[in-house]
């Protein structure tokens, strides 16, 4: 298999929320997946037709009777493959590229050497239509991919299917200077070669929409991130839980965490100070979450967490929380403590109900004195 298929898939700008595993395809991706399938389904109707009329045929060959249905099955094959992972777009039809590449390869030799038998039909009246179907695989591989595959593909498949029939067509000059076999020549030569001006041309194009996927990307990323700790913001945070309840289905908890005392900080050692502190409480509490945990910066000196609920310790990663802030003073504003409230986040939840027992289990802990764990 010609390599390329992993670089092509890493230029895919597909992008997964945190934690929730959802694949969200970039404009690229888009554009791969559904220029696929909108060429696999012409594909398909040509292969079916064809193999419909050869069916018909009086004169058929082993190769009309193989390659037609196996060819057809392959696009039916991939069409579906990428309905179902549209993600997977440019790999598949890598693959099925390379899969074209061989039937047209195997259905010109078998032609080529029955043409060459004594007493056979001239090549020109018994070859299928390879040439058009070269053409239109080698404009497909400019579409599809980067140019240093796009080239390597269209290489082969010119050596392995157009070379063997135009030395065929150089050496018997009657076939040649027929009506079909000008057409071989022409497809085959001039035509195929003008696929691989088309690449320089592509690079720019490809060069250009990758700008552009970077700069969605990165307009994405600034409207779900805070800017002073890069954690998610309140947004991306509300649709994240909503996520949760929609889809519980094993336990799950909300946190809120409020800095203890922060109007202190800032009114003592200034804004400077109070957003290092921010930052340093960020950092430690969402370094304790695992795969599939978020945490955001709710607001002002507030936070919240979504993560996985020990059944027999409803409160410990909330009390880890309060004791990696309490544990090592952030200078100079020395020991900082948070409360926290906590909550059990069910199925038949709703995104209002879990954030206001989190947040009157936050305030139960303040009024308890602070430096403390609440269950909701």
């Amino acid at each position: 298999m010609i390599k390329g298929a992993d670089q092509d898939q890493q230029t895919e700008t597909a992008w997964a929320d945190e934690g929730s595993g959802t694949r969200v395809l970039g404009p690229r991706q888009r554009f791969v997946a559904r220029m696929a399938v909108f060429v696999l389904a012409l594909a398909a109707s040509g292969g079916g037709l064809a193999w419909f009329t050869h069916g018909l045929s009086h004169t058929r060959y082993p190769p009309d009777l193989v390659i037609p249905p196996t060819g057809t099955l392959v696009t039916l094959a991939v069409l579906i493959v990428i309905l179902l992972r549209p993600h997977l777009a440019r790999r598949a039809m890598l693959v099925y590229a390379q899969l074209m590449i061989g039937l047209l390869a195997v259905s010109a030799a078998w032609f080529l050497h029955a043409a060459l038998e004594p007493g056979s039909r001239p090549l020109v009246e018994m070859l299928p239509p390879v040439s058009p179907m070269l053409v239109a695989l080698l404009a497909i591989t400019t579409v599809f991919f980067q140019p240093a595959t796009a080239l390597r593909l269209g290489l082969g498949a010119w050596l392995l299917v157009a070379l063997p029939l135009l030395i065929y067509m150089i050496a018997h000059p009657d076939e040649r200077e027929s009506a079909r076999g000008l057409e071989l020549m022409m497809m085959l030569g001039p035509l195929s070669l003008l696929m691989a001006i088309m690449i320089p041309l592509q690079l720019e194009n490809d060069r250009r929409l990758t700008e552009l996927t970077q700069a969605e990307l990165q307009a994405r990323n600034r409207a779900l991130r805070d800017p002073l700790t890069d954690l998610f913001n309140r947004r991306a945070f509300e649709d994240r839980l909503a996520g949760v309840i929609a889809q519980s289905s094993h336990p799950q908890q909300l946190i809120l965490l409020d800095i203890d005392h922060f109007k202190a900080i800032n009114d003592k050692y200034g804004h400077p100070v109070g957003d290092q502190v921010i930052r340093e409480v960020g950092r430690r509490c969402s370094s304790l979450l695992g795969r599939g945990d978020i945490f955001a910066r709710w607001g002002g000196e507030e936070f919240a967490a979504i993560c996985a609920e020990a059944e027999d310790e409803p409160a410990a990663m909330a009390e880890r929380m309060r004791r990696a802030i309490e544990a090592t003073p952030i200078e100079p504003a020395g020991r900082v403590t948070a409360s926290l409230g906590v909550t059990r986040v069910h199925g038949n939840d709703t995104l209002q109900g879990a954030l206001k027992r989190a947040d009157e289990a936050l305030y139960a802990a303040k009024q308890r004195g602070r430096n403390r764990v609440v269950l909701g």
